[in-house]
């Protein structure tokens, strides 16, 4: 993996005829994508899967996905092979951030499921969209072959309740993101499952010191770390040049 930072400073330098060692190459990318993670908020980014069916994308779920396909439980009968279907078919074609809340009232949500369904995917059976959707949730598709119907889509077929209160799983697991100030909400339901339980993994490793302040203090620290190893590097460089002018 490349660096932005660090590849747009060693062509700056390139172009003003500094050569640069394979090794000094490796360890100012290195210094540079510590500096663009920690920058991002993150030691690692989970890019999402895209599962793609003619020309509708269905992508790995997110924790605002699977909020909304919880709550879609109250709406319609997820016990139902099909419906689940189109349903999830219809939640993992959309921006997480653009799923319509359930205060529209049952008809505007029902309808807009129905209208995505004749619209996007009624040209495919039920076998296909369920494979699609297999396949950006768990990265394989052996599942959905196996079960055409579609049962192993989602294990939330009811809508769960969590032990200790009246939110699901992935509605606490926002709450900790925030309350740990990962980002704001709309940020961390961008997130998938995977994503935001590593980060507040890692942020929870931090000696519980994980207020913006020290945040910042790890941007400037990296950061600092980056430039410090660029500018030695280049006045090495200049060194050379200099003592072989003179040579």
């Amino acid at each position: 993996m490349v660096s932005p930072t660090a590849i747009a400073d060693i062509k700056t330098a390139i172009s003003s005829g500094v050569v640069f060692t394979p090794e000094e190459i490796i360890r100012l990318n290195a210094l540079g994508l510590r500096y663009d993670y920690t920058k991002s908020g993150a030691e690692m980014r989970i890019m999402p899967r895209l599962a793609w069916l003619g020309d509708v994308a269905f992508r790995e779920p997110t924790i605002g996905h699977e909020i909304w396909m919880n709550e879609s439980a109250d709406v319609f009968n997820l016990e139902d092979g099909e419906t689940r279907i189109k349903v999830r078919a219809f939640c993992l074609a959309t921006d997480p951030l653009k799923l319509p809340p359930f205060t529209q009232g049952r008809n505007k949500i029902e309808q807009a499921v129905k209208d995505f369904c004749e619209k996007r995917i009624s040209e495919y059976t039920l076998g296909q969209v369920a494979t699609a959707l297999v396949f950006a949730e768990y990265g394989n598709t052996q599942v959905a072959r196996e079960y055409p119907e579609a049962k192993p889509l989602t294990k939330k077929h009811k809508k769960q309740v969590h032990p200790d209160g009246d939110y699901c799983y992935e509605v606490g697991l926002l709450r900790n993101g925030i309350l740990l100030k990962i980002g704001s909400p709309d940020e961390l339901k961008s997130m998938t499952i995977p994503e935001l339980e590593m980060l507040v993994e890692e942020t929870m490793k931090l000696d519980n010191r994980f207020g913006a302040e020290y945040a910042k203090d790890l941007v400037s620290k990296s950061f600092a770390d980056y430039k410090r190893t660029y500018e030695a590097i280049l006045t090495e460089h200049s060194k050379e040049t200099e003592a072989k002018q003179h040579g």
